[in-house]
């Protein structure tokens, strides 16, 4: 379950502020205000995925199976509660996954692909640093990242995922 992601992963997300109101973020044509607006928006997003049918591009694709939207509604609702920011774009892909995007000021970004229910393959990308990619979830495999995340993983199990300091 989403539920039990550990405090290192989510160290990680952008985090969002704990009370009031957000200096407006322009994303997209529009303006949001709060932080709640931009979840809001998100969800909104999510539930709109889970209304298409198959041949939503006009190329013949399956719609995101609704286990794979709920999750990651269930997930946007956990970050939202954990104080992530909002992510920048929500949507989903031709390969039935949902991706929660975030485009940092600093020209970071951040993905969660929701790829089956309660799984998440997870890219960080930071300017003149390697792609780091994760997996999280219920029934993510014992190991699936890359370098540099490789020479950071103690353990990586089902529910947990666990950093330990740097070895050099």
């Amino acid at each position: 379950m989403w539920a039990t992601l550990q405090p290192e992963f989510l160290a990680r997300l952008p985090e969002g502020m704990r009370n009031g109101v957000v200096p407006p973020v322009a994303i997209a044509d529009e303006v949001r205000t709060t932080e709640a607006e931009g979840w809001k928006s998100c969800i909104d997003a999510l539930l709109d995925i889970r209304l298409l049918e198959r041949d939503w591009d006009g190329q013949g694709t399956e719609a995101p199976p609704p286990e794979v939207v709920d999750s990651a509604i269930i997930l946007a609702v956990l970050l939202r509660q954990k104080h992530v920011k909002p992510p920048c774009h929500t949507v989903q892909s031709v390969q039935g996954s949902v991706n929660l995007h975030w485009q940092l000021p600093d020209d970071t970004v951040f993905d969660i692909d929701v790829i089956e229910p309660d799984v998440a393959d997870v890219f960080l990308h930071r300017p003149d640093h390697p792609c780091e990619y994760w997996r999280v979830g219920a029934t993510a495999p014992a190991c699936h990242a890359t370098t540099p995340m490789s020479d950071e993983i103690d353990s990586f199990t089902p529910d947990l995922l666990v950093i330990r300091g740097s070895q050099e």
